[in-house]
């Protein structure tokens, strides 16, 4: 029968596997976000290239200042935004 120290250090064992896998799933959700953000960023200086910057690609209207200036990167309006939040 395990005594009540191999009982403990086997859950510790099992407890920072559990930290460890968390930590690698937590980091590789970090990476794939800046990711996004990088193809994100790309994609609006192509579109300023283009002269599409600061339009919306869902309804065509401008996107507010306001918007650009909090999310320079925004392809939608907030209008647009919304209605996808919703669904």
């Amino acid at each position: 029968m395990a005594t009540a120290r191999e009982l403990l250090l086997a859950e510790r064992r099992r407890a920072r596997q559990r930290v460890a896998a968390f930590e690698r799933q937590h980091a590789a959700a970090l990476r794939e976000a800046a990711r996004d953000q990088l193809a994100a960023v790309d994609a609006a200086l192509r579109g300023l290239e283009s002269g599409r910057y600061g339009v919306c690609d869902r309804c065509g209207q401008p996107i507010g200042s306001e918007r650009l200036a909090a999310r320079p990167a925004a392809t939608t309006c907030i209008r647009c935004a919304a209605g996808d939040s919703r669904r």
